[in-house]
């Protein structure tokens, strides 16, 4: 027999599931966004509760203008917490101006349960753990880790005191090599806010075209080499030059899309790449970057654009 305070109990509980429903029991809002209209925000009364209301169809704020592609706008894929490459790159060591540092190709949450564990396992003692800094406190030193300058990876640091723990960086990138195909795709909820997909922005200022990279000098200077050594095609002309770190100067080849259109060139060829340099500049714990032509004719905002938005696909 079913008592009449269960019975009261279960009904008001599918009263409120039948409330939250639409066609259902649950109330999925996300296809209102497609037939949702901006209107003026609410204007309350004086003296209201302010934090009373909010928007019902919030959309992100962006820097910076947006530009459609020739093809239209297509939604990007998500992108998986730990890459799929060739797992001898999963950890690799990087050395910058007599600092050394692992990059792991996996984002912060999926390599911060990994960090804890090589910590245990290697018997350094473990005194604090911080995941909202990322931080490892332990007897032979600290080990930390934040978000990588590209999606989807990690900058993992072993130090003891101020200097760099090098034996502890070498056996964290074997234990990292090593656990990537043992223990799949494991992530921590505590490691979560780690993680920053706006690390790269491309944004126009006063017109002016530039990459805003939130991080320091020494990480971005070493990744830009690697990656526009590595991955900077040749499609386009697309090519790196040379680099002056003193000067902190990038100089590339390429050939906007607007070259297309100007000039004359012999049937069944196309228009000669242009030469351009990358100026890096420390602002305020990031870097900036900004395009020039070498060849001392200003740079228009279409191609200062098309270039850097060329340079952030390498870094994203």
């Amino acid at each position: 027999m079913i008592s009449r305070t269960t019975w009261v109990a279960s009904a008001s509980l599918l009263v409120l599931l039948a409330g939250c429903g639409s066609n259902g029991y649950y109330y999925d809002r996300n296809s209102e966004y497609v037939d949702a209209k901006m209107v003026a925000p609410l204007s309350l009364p004086e003296g209201a509760r302010q934090g009373a209301s909010q928007d019902a169809m919030p959309v992100p704020r962006v820097n910076g203008d947006f530009v459609q592609g020739k093809d239209g706008f297509k939604v990007p894929r998500p992108q998986p917490m730990m890459s799929k490459g060739d797992q001898r790159d999963f950890a690799q060591l990087r050395n910058e101006d007599g600092d050394s540092w692992l990059l792991v190709n996996a984002a912060p949450a999926a390599v911060w349960p990994r960090l804890q564990d090589f910590a245990s396992r290697a018997g350094y003692g473990i005194q604090e753990v911080d995941p909202a800094r990322g931080r490892i406190q332990t007897r032979q030193g600290e080990l930390t880790l934040v978000q990588g300058i590209r999606s989807n990876s990690t900058r993992v640091e072993c130090t003891q005191g101020d200097s760099v723990n090098a034996a502890c960086l070498k056996d964290l990138a074997g234990y990292l090599s090593q656990t990537v195909s043992q223990q799949g795709e494991g992530v921590s909820l505590a490691g979560q806010n780690l993680s920053d997909d706006n690390t790269v922005v491309l944004e126009n200022r006063q017109g002016q075209w530039q990459l805003n990279i939130a991080q320091g000098f020494s990480s971005t200077w070493a990744e830009m080499a690697y990656q526009l050594e590595h991955s900077f095609s040749s499609d386009n002309g697309a090519r790196l030059v040379d680099q002056d770190r003193s000067a902190r100067t990038f100089t590339v080849t390429y050939t906007p899309s607007t070259a297309s259109g100007s000039g004359w060139w012999i049937f069944g060829s196309g228009p000669d790449p242009r030469e351009y340099r990358l100026e890096l500049a420390p602002r305020d714990q990031q870097v900036v970057v900004t395009a020039t032509r070498t060849d001392g004719q200003p740079i228009e905002q279409g191609e200062a654009r098309e270039l850097l938005d060329r340079v952030a696909s390498t870094l994203r």
